[in-house]
């Protein structure tokens, strides 16, 4: 009977290790994009992907950074993190500016990406 007992305490440690990337997958919110454009950074002369947030993304985003206050989080276009800020504070800003990790050409296809119709990214918890 205690073996039995084992073998299930087992078997449920196992399904929620395997549900667990679910449930962070689940907490992913999408925001609607306004529209994106490419910049520089001037102090580094890096790409600067410049992305401005809908009302209601701005909204969302707003509430998602002060549920997340001192995490890391990620942020997304089509599944693809772009980066993984901590949250230092609320962020009320429809404006993203992400730089780093990519080319001039490779910023300019996220921006014509979420320029267009139905353009948005996704922010969810942290997934190492």
């Amino acid at each position: 009977m205690e073996r039995m007992d084992k073998t299930r305490r087992m078997g449920m440690f196992f399904w929620l290790a395997m549900l667990a990337p679910l449930a962070a997958a689940e907490s992913a919110i999408t925001l609607p994009v306004d529209r994106a454009a490419v910049s520089v950074d001037s102090t580094t002369g890096d790409p600067l992907l410049m992305i401005w947030l809908s009302k209601s993304g701005r909204e969302d985003f707003t509430a998602f950074s002060r549920q997340h206050l001192g995490t890391r989080v990620d942020v997304m276009v089509d599944g693809e993190v772009l980066t993984s800020p901590f949250i230092q504070s609320p962020i009320q800003s429809e404006l993203l500016m992400i730089s780093g990790g990519f080319s001039l050409e490779e910023a300019e296809a996220l921006a014509d990406k979420l320029a267009g119709a139905g353009g948005a990214v996704s922010v969810r918890p942290f997934a190492p």
